[in-house]
Parts: C-alpha cells; sequence; structure tokens
C-alpha cells in the first residue's frame, strides 16, 4: 500500500505536456461541432477546439487561411465512409465569450459568436437578430458547459491523439478532437448552438459553406466576421469574404501541411506539402514575403541560420487560377548542443518494506521521436566500490519502470544485460559485478510523455543504502535541437534528516532551471499526509553552495530569484503552484554543463517527505 501511495502522488503532480493528450477549451475559443440526427454516430458528438475567436476576427479584406485538414479516418470512423453525402449529417461553429469575463478583443460579455448556412454558396446568409441582453446571457449559460465540466464539455474529453486516427490541426489553432457519448437528451452539439437551427449539410461537391456572426448584448445587428468552407475530402478553410467559395470551389485542397522545425544552426531544414488539383504551381513565402526560385513542392533551407528564422506559408494555384494558401508554420534555429538535464540520482537510506518514486518527462518544443533511457537501482555496488561497508547497503534492490500508470517492465538482478553493460558504458555510470543483485532497466524507445519508476526491495526484510538513477542514455553525437530533453525529472522521498539528490547538466549551452522542494502543498493541495512541513534547500556544485532557499515567498541573497519570478516559472513548466507565502522552498538557476546536488533538510519542525523536482524552463 505504500508504494501505491508514493507513485499515485507523483503522478498526480507530475509535469504536463504542452502537446495534451485532452481537448481543452476556454470561453471565447470557437467550437466545430458535428451532428448527426439518426443513423451511425446519433450518440456522438465530434468537436474540434478551433482556438480564440480572436484569429478569425479584425483580419484584412480578402484574408484566406486554412485551418486544418480534418481527419477524414476520425469522420469515417464516427458517421460512416458516407459522411459527406448523408442528409442527417450536420455542422455547425460556436463560441461564447462568457457571463463573468470578457472576450480577447474586450467584447461584453455573453458575447457569442456563430454560424448560419448559405443557403446559395457565395452569397452571404441572412444575419440572425441577437436576442435580448437576458437571451444572450441564457444562450451564454448554455454554451458554457463546451467548456467546463457538465455534460458535453471539451476538457477532459478524450483526443484522437489517443485513438487510432490523429487529427492535423493548425498548431497555431490549438485544436484538437474530442468525443463525447450524448446519453441524455439536450447534449448533442444542436444543444450549444441555441442561436440559430440550421446547420449546414456537409457537401460531396465543392464546398459547404457558414458565416460567421458576432452578436454583442444590446446591440441591434450581428456583424459577419467571415465564412468557413467545409469541402468532402475534410479541408477546413475561414475567408473574410463570403464570395470566396464561390468562385474557388474548384480550388486546390491541401492534403498534407507543412509543419513546423526546430534544427540547429548550419543543419538544413525541409518543408513539404501535399495538395490535390490539376496544373498545381506553387511559391513559398517567409514572413509573407515570397521567397525567389522557392516553387515546388518542397522547400529546402541549406545550412540554416537565425537570419533563416521565421513564419513560412506557400501558396498552391492550379490551372484555372484558383489558389489556397497554407500558413502558421515557423522555423527556429536551436543550439547543435542545447543545454540539458541529462541525470538524476538520489543516494538514501531505506528502512525493510520501504519504496520511493522517480518521475520524468521527456519532451521540448520543436523536438520529436523517442529516446533511449537507463534507470537504476545500485545496492551491492556500493559495497564492492568501497563507499560502504557490506552490511550496510541494500542487498537485493528493485526497479519496477512505468509508463504513466502502466507498469512497463521491472528487474531485480540485473542479469549481465549486454544492453544494460553499453549504456553503462555511454552514460559514464560505474560498472556492476557480473550476476549481482544491482538492478537497471533499459529502455531504447522511450516516447515523448511522463514516465516514473518505483525503486523497492525485492526483500520485504532488507534494509540499508541504495542510490537509485535515471540517465538520458541518447549518443553525444546524435543529439541536437530536435531531440527530447529530459523536462522535469524529480523523486518523492521521506527526507529522514537530509536527502540529498544530484543531477547533471549536460551541452554546450546554460540551461535555466526551476528547482522546488515541496512538502506543505503536498499536504494542502494534494492532502498527502507525513509530507515535511518546512523544508530547506541548498544547491551545491561540489562542494560549494551556489544557491539556497528556505521559504520561496521570502527569497534571501544577492541574485536570489524573486516570488514573481519563481511564480512566472513555475507557470510556464509545472502542472501545480506551490502554496502562496508558504514553507515550500524554490529556486531558479542558470547553470552550465556539470554535476550539482541538491541538499534537503528541515529548517524546523519535524521530517517527513518531500518531492523534489527539477524543471528545465523554456525561453531562456
Amino acid at each position: 500500500m505504500k508504494n501505491f501511495s508514493l507513485k499515485a502522488i507523483l503522478l498526480a503532480v507530475s509535469i504536463a505536456l504542452p502537446v495534451s493528450a485532452q481537448v481543452s477549451a476556454t470561453n471565447s475559443d470557437l467550437i466545430l461541432g458535428f451532428r448527426a440526427n439518426g443513423g451511425q454516430g446519433q450518440n456522438v458528438n465530434l468537436e474540434v477546439n478551433l482556438g480564440s475567436v480572436s484569429q478569425f476576427k479584425g483580419l484584412a479584406s480578402g484574408t484566406t487561411q486554412i485551418i486544418s485538414r480534418l481527419s477524414v479516418a476520425d469522420l469515417i470512423a464516427t458517421y460512416g465512409s458516407g459522411w459527406a453525402t448523408r442528409t442527417d449529417l450536420y455542422w455547425g461553429i460556436v463560441g461564447s465569450a462568457g457571463r463573468v469575463s470578457k472576450g480577447p478583443g474586450g467584447e461584453s460579455i455573453a458575447t457569442l459568436w456563430a454560424t448560419r448556412a448559405q443557403e446559395v454558396v457565395g452569397t452571404k446568409s441572412t444575419a440572425w437578430t441577437p436576442g435580448s441582453r437576458n437571451a444572450q446571457f441564457s444562450a451564454s449559460s448554455v454554451i458554457e458547459t463546451l467548456y467546463q465540466g457538465a455534460p458535453g464539455s471539451l476538457n477532459g474529453a478524450k483526443a484522437s491523439s489517443n485513438s487510432a486516427y490523429a487529427a492535423s490541426i493548425n498548431a497555431t489553432l490549438a485544436g484538437s478532437y474530442g468525443y463525447q457519448d450524448s446519453y441524455q437528451s439536450g447534449v448533442s452539439f444542436g444543444f450549444y448552438n441555441p442561436t440559430i437551427n440550421d446547420y449546414v449539410l456537409a457537401d460531396a461537391s465543392g464546398y459547404a459553406v457558414s458565416d460567421l456572426y458576432e452578436s454583442q448584448p444590446d446591440n441591434t445587428d450581428s456583424t459577419y466576421l467571415g465564412s468557413f468552407g467545409l469541402s468532402s475530402s475534410g479541408a477546413l478553410i475561414f475567408s473574410t469574404s463570403a464570395s470566396y467559395f464561390a468562385s474557388n470551389a474548384g480550388a486546390p485542397t491541401i492534403t498534407t501541411q507543412p509543419v513546423s522545425q526546430a534544427v540547429a544552426s548550419g543543419s538544413n531544414a525541409t518543408f513539404s506539402v501535399a495538395a490535390t488539383g490539376s496544373g498545381l504551381t506553387y511559391q513559398w513565402y517567409k514572413n509573407d514575403v515570397a521567397i525567389s526560385g522557392a516553387t515546388s513542392s518542397t522547400l529546402t533551407l541549406a545550412a540554416v541560420t537565425s537570419l533563416n528564422a521565421g513564419n513560412y506559408s506557400v501558396k498552391v494555384t492550379n490551372a484555372s487560377g484558383a489558389s489556397i494558401t497554407a500558413t502558421g508554420f515557423t522555423l527556429s534555429i536551436g543550439v547543435a548542443d542545447p543545454g540539458r538535464l541529462s541525470n538524476l540520482s538520489v543516494l538514501t537510506q531505506m528502512a525493510a518494506d520501504d519504496a520511493f518514486t522517480f518521475g520524468y518527462v521527456i519532451g521540448g518544443s520543436g523536438t520529436k521521436g523517442n529516446k533511449p533511457m537507463l534507470m537504476r537501482a545500485s545496492g551491492p555496488a556500493l559495497a564492492y566500490l568501497k563507499y560502504f561497508n557490506t552490511s550496510e547497503v541494500l542487498s537485493d534492490p528493485t526497479v519496477k519502470f512505468y509508463g504513466g500508470s502502466t507498469l512497463v517492465s521491472q528487474n531485480s538482478g540485473w542479469a549481465n544485460d549486454q544492453n544494460i553493460i553499453t549504456a553503462n558504458t555511454l552514460t559514464g555510470a560505474f560498472p556492476f559485478q557480473a550476476d549481482s543483485k544491482d538492478s537497471a532497466v533499459y529502455v531504447s524507445a522511450a516516447p515523448i510523455g511522463q514516465d516514473s519508476l518505483v525503486i523497492g526491495g525485492a526483500s520485504k526484510t532488507s534494509a540499508g543504502w541504495t542510490i537509485a538513477e535515471v540517465y538520458d542514455a541518447t549518443p553525444l553525437s546524435q543529439f541536437n535541437a530536435t531531440t527530447p530533453r529530459l523536462l522535469n525529472v524529480s523523486v518523492l522521498k521521506n527526507v529522514g534528516p537530509s536527502i540529498t539528490v544530484g543531477f547533471t547538466v549536460s551541452g554546450s549551452s546554460k540551461v535555466q532551471l526551476l528547482i522546488r522542494a515541496a512538502g506543505p502543498t503536498l499536504g494542502s493541495t494534494f492532502n498527502y499526509a507525513g509530507a515535511m512541513a518546512d523544508p530547506k534547500m541548498s544547491l551545491y556544485s561540489g562542494l560549494t553552495v551556489i544557491a539556497s532557499n528556505d521559504d520561496w515567498g521570502t527569497p534571501v541573497g544577492t541574485g536570489a530569484a524573486t516570488a514573481a519570478e519563481i511564480t512566472a516559472a513555475t507557470t510556464r513548466t509545472a502542472p501545480w503552484a506551490l502554496a502562496t507565502g508558504g514553507k515550500d522552498s524554490a529556486l531558479l538557476v542558470s547553470l552550465g554543463a556539470g554535476g550539482y546536488t541538491v541538499q534537503v533538510t528541515a529548517a524546523t519542525g519535524s521530517t517527513g517527505s518531500a518531492l523534489i523536482e527539477i524543471y528545465e524552463v523554456p525561453g531562456l
């Protein structure tokens, strides 16, 4: 039971990734929704968060942009292969500024946004008439359930990144699919758009078009913002012109959007686009300026520097002159060997039937792919390396590796595994003796995401010293700006008189780190029993203290980060905040390559458990 509680709290407080596995929506986001009045999918809403309305309001006349290519596989899976020709499948877009806030452009509270179908493609639909102020508030209260925890809410809904089909949504719009089962009347997507009733029917030819209107309380007329067009191939396009789709119904359809790139200086960067249509020509742009000679479906930039960084787009034109432009992808230039966390270790004495939990998160903006990881629990090695007498070490430590909440692998006795030998050499970890009871798990391709490991003893009666370690096992020669990094490493452990946690920074550039020792907040926020009441933290480089903190809200010493700076770094990196004015400790430091240690003790009061966390803070 003790093992479970330790692991559960770490999973509860570990860092969340920028690319979330769940749909999230806030007031003033526009929500695209599909509903079927009968047949396949009639009990399922398929919804997409298109992002803030500010991205569709106030655009220059004649602006046209691809919002996304909807995943046809998702639509087929939900509504059948004939989804585009069904006579009972409708779609619409709705949003609300909410009743206690304002829109991103300062719109009044209870401002509504909703689409109305064009009966004749190319001709603006009749604007719906705003209701009374009370009616606007009533409608807003209904739509708000899309953003909150009521039945049908997008928040917490399962995203298609967890399904067999991943939707390719423009990254700047932060959209994602959400599936919701509608088991009761009044929670289909039609319920959330009470201001209009005529959802546009998906059309197999050309585009089905719906106009977006804004209604503010007390205004006599709604304001036209632009038109959305949906094709049977899943292309969703927004134009500020109501007539755009009449003259461009035969325009090319982009089937594969270019994606943002983050590459090291001196490397090559490549963008690619795929489209359907006849006689296609291409023109690439950087920061809205045409790139000379960039007229093929692929744009390759050789030996890039910071001068190449920027926003890119590509215009695709067919033989009849109709065109479409893909936007919203960028090129960023990173350090070839970026500063990063590469190791976390803790040396601790364990009682019988004791256990503690490590956690880490892999990722980073612009990174992609998997990462090799080495995780170890050493006991006997401490004795034969002359660190301790044999009687003082944990004789048979164990490692249990979890991917999310699933037990993926475990080890008790490393059994001369060649992968472990190779990884030990690669990372510089001290070697194990053949057939020793030291334990290790090697994962050749850990995916971007959150993992953890539980360190314990194979025998419930054994006790002694152990050193537990997590290593990034990526070969240095293979590390570059797009290689996933360790964004967060953490350990939850009973501190006793003190606990020392070591970590390593690698790379040619400095990395900014937020280091926290949480005790009181574990109790007040997560109801964790036995948390340390007043942790104090010191950061060492070798034997020299380079920073220290007792209470994070009252920093002491020259160069100590202020409470505001700690709060800002927490907002950018951590999934939960330390209690305001509390006794938890925190440091914000910029460190170059080398080994460091964090020592946590009780400043006052009794000892207990603490969560020691180290976060990479982006944007140094």
